[in-house]
């Protein structure tokens, strides 16, 4: 497992320079064709239910450890990541043959597979939310490859903030459901059988991380606006593995949350929602990729319903639905670029006719999409129905949304048919192009035929996501309500196929309403919102002026240390008993000589002033027996007089070039400041948060440090290193004086 996840990331680094070098890219379809051949043995174990986990211990102090887990969910995710990858680097390299960052390309395509077979195999949540972000930041470089284009740039930014938002949530989401389960890895997870305030917000944050990441409603307008990146980023990313990796996560989740009704009811709302939601657009859709998007919105909103449902129609469903959608979308994404490439353009109304082996695999992929026997999707969709009988809305949702998916699997055909413009000349398409399309298109077909090959996998990812009973894979269950609504919803998709081209001026207009009026719209005003608020405290606070930066700095910091200290300690105690006369002179003394620094508007004057108050405090220094630190004090402070009087002797006096409003705040934020420290120093007489260390000092000064001084050693020996920094400031605050000195000579 730890192979399949750094081949990928190998792949990364070998690929630019491989491009580079002139050789083809097709060879480096290799590394994952390997990860696809070491994953195919596990089928026999993962078919026994023998789960294969593999723990490194890295971070256990905070629980983070490279923890490794393979069951038959992810053995399928794992098998299409690598699979479809393959097909995907074959096309990619003719379809971006002669494109100067080809290199870049495969970069960040690598670095997303190998992101997404760590996520698929990750047991430790912490390390699956690690894979997590790592492929939004991948597919926001694959989604904005096209860097020149204002377009795709927008999308990628738009697509990265939905999903490492959601990652964010996400993040806190299983940090909560790990302590609540005293585990971190999913392998060990139990089933939550009551329900608390803290389950319901771990619930909500990890649907917050899994719908942004699937594309689920209100979220879902990022996928479609993701279309600007290159076919083969399409292809790949968003229709057989991103998209997926919230569906993945929420299936995993599905056996510990399954007694909760929060997550059903969320779950199963938002997947029913989405659901008929893609499948609207996608009819009202004219671009071909925006087309495919939509429909993939409609999928994942499917597959995220049949996981709320958890019954053991749904959970077979879902398992055969999850292959055949990731067969027959990948081969129509890479078949969009083919008929581009052939029609010269992706608009649905304006597509010319195609050539026959185009027309053909089109057609066996849109029959797959459609779901009509005998393709694996017509088996899914028969267990769907059968899965939502006793509810008669989700049940018209899902028959609704088979009438759309067929007229618009149809209209992919028919458009090309009733073409009127005429042909282009076409040269044929490398194989490199024609060998996904063809494999996943037929696949897609086949496995309905012969459904007993995906049964027992089947058998093993419901039983995974607490299914009891064995449901056997057909094309024929017999008469039933679920054939009925099937039949009918492929004569009703039929005939909204036959008014497609009718419908397109009324769409374009709920197209607009949609875009006016739906999520991405309040997504843009959050964005917008913002920006002018960034826009707003940047010219409040990173105004230029540095006093104002130490106003926020000091007046925020004396704000969070106070409450926090009244808060969590109370209010301090003085006593004013132990002060001896002379002590209350010295304090005295200190603060008018502060004061009249302050007022003074003569330069030396306030540096005298200033001098004083130094004094004073070598004085207390003295007085509590550091004699040390009070000849330090003295010498410091004297040495600065001198240079503050040479310095500034000459220049004019002191003047207010501030507001009394503005001198005002400076002084109350000062005064709240030493309020605050007062505050504190005294806290920290009274309480003892921890041992103290000068008894290490006492007993090691000598030893260790060969001396009897205890403040000299701790700063020439245990603090070695702050006093060599202290030493290098004053070095280069020297040569900066000396600088100047000398440019000033060199003018006159």
């Amino acid at each position: 497992m730890l192979l399949s996840i750094a081949l990928p990331f190998i792949a990364a680094v070998v690929a630019p320079l491989w491009i580079k070098k002139g050789w083809h890219g097709s060879w480096l379809a290799l590394f994952p064709l390997l990860i696809f051949c070491l994953t195919a043995p596990a089928l026999a174990d993962v078919l026994r239910g023998n789960e294969r986990i593999i723990q490194y211990s890295w971070v256990p102090s905070i629980g983070l450890n490279l923890a490794l887990h393979l069951d038959a969910l992810s053995w399928l995710m794992l098998s299409l990541i690598s699979g479809i990858g393959t097909a995907i680097v074959l096309y990619a390299s003719k379809y971006l043959e002669n494109h100067p960052d080809l290199g870049r390309f495969f970069l960040w395509l690598f670095v997303f597979m190998g992101a997404m077979v760590g996520l698929v195999l990750a047991d430790n949540i912490l390390l699956l939310f690690v894979f997590w972000e790592l492929t939004s930041i991948a597919s926001y470089m694959l989604i904005g490859f096209n860097h020149e284009s204002a377009k795709a740039r927008a999308s990628a930014l738009q697509g990265l903030l939905v999903t490492v938002g959601g990652g964010l949530a996400l993040l806190a989401g299983m940090i909560m459901l790990g302590y609540q389960q005293g585990t971190f890895l999913l392998s060990e997870m139990s089933l939550i059988a009551e329900s608390s305030n803290w389950i319901t917000a771990a619930i909500v944050l990890v649907l917050l991380g899994c719908f942004t990441k699937s594309a689920q409603f209100p979220f879902q307008f990022w996928l479609p606006n993701a279309m600007a990146a290159p076919t083969p980023v399409s292809a790949y990313l968003h229709s057989a593995t991103m998209v997926k990796a919230g569906v993945f996560l929420m299936a995993q989740l599905a056996p510990v949350f399954a007694e909760q009704i929060v997550w059903t009811t969320l779950v199963t709302g938002a997947g029913a929602i989405t659901m008929l939601l893609g499948a609207w657009l996608a009819f009202l859709a004219v671009d071909l990729k925006k087309i495919l998007a939509y429909t993939t919105v409609t999928a994942l909103g499917m597959l995220t319903m049949l996981i709320g449902i958890g019954s053991d129609y749904a959970n077979y469903a879902f398992a055969t639905f999850l292959i055949a959608h990731a067969l027959y979308k990948a081969s129509l994404f890479m078949l969009a670029g083919i008929i581009e490439h052939q029609s010269h353009t992706r608009n649905l109304r304006r597509v010319r006719p195609l050539p026959r082996s185009t027309l053909v695999v089109t057609g066996m992929a849109a029959w797959s999409l459609a779901g009509i026997v005998p393709a694996l999707g017509f088996i899914a969709k028969e267990l769907t129905l059968k899965a939502n009988t006793g509810d008669w809305l989700l049940t018209a949702m899902v028959f609704l949304t088979a009438v759309l998916t067929i007229a618009v699997a149809a209209s992919l055909v028919w458009q090309p048919l009733r073409s009127k413009s005429p042909a282009l000349p076409v040269h044929g398409e490398p194989w490199q192009q024609w060998v996904g399309p063809i494999v996943f298109s037929t696949l897609a077909l086949l496995l309905g035929v012969f459904a007993w090959v995906v049964q027992p996998l089947a058998d093993q990812i419901a039983s995974q996501m607490t299914g009891a009973k064995v449901i056997e894979l057909s094309l024929w269950y017999g008469f039933s309500q679920a054939l009925a609504l099937s039949g009918a919803s492929i004569v009703l998709g039929i005939l909204l196929a036959s008014v497609w081209q009718k419908t397109r001026v009324l769409a374009t207009r709920l197209r607009w309403l949609s875009r006016r009026f739906g999520s991405e719209k309040l997504y843009e005003l959050t964005l917008a919102g913002n920006l002018s608020f960034a826009d707003w405290q940047t010219r409040v606070l990173q105004n230029g002026y540095l006093g104002r930066y130490l106003v926020l700095i000091i007046a925020i910091t004396t704000i969070a240390i106070l409450s926090t200290l009244l808060v969590q300690y109370g209010w301090p105690g003085m006593s004013f008993d132990a002060l001896e006369s002379y002590e209350v002179g010295m304090l005295f003394v200190m603060l008018t000589a502060t004061l009249y620094a302050i007022a003074s508007k003569q330069r030396f004057a306030a540096i005298i002033a200033l001098g004083a108050v130094g004094f004073v405090v070598a004085l207390i220094f003295i007085h509590f027996s550091a004699p040390d630190l009070g000849i330090t004090q003295v010498l410091v402070e004297t040495l600065t007089v001198l240079l503050l009087v040479l310095v500034l002797i000459k220049l004019p006096g002191l003047k207010h070039y501030s507001t009394r409003l503005q001198r005002f705040v400076d002084a109350t934020v000062a005064a709240g400041f030493g309020f605050m420290m007062t505050l504190l120093v005294l806290a920290a007489q009274e309480n003892r948060w921890a041992e103290s260390i000068s008894h290490y000092f006492v007993e090691q000064s000598y030893p260790l440090g060969q001396g009897r001084n205890i403040v000299n050693v701790i700063l020439v020996d245990f603090r070695a290193l702050d006093t060599l920094g202290e030493i290098f400031v004053l070095a280069l605050a020297a040569l900066g004086v000396y600088s100047m000195i000398r440019l000033r000579r060199s003018r006159l």
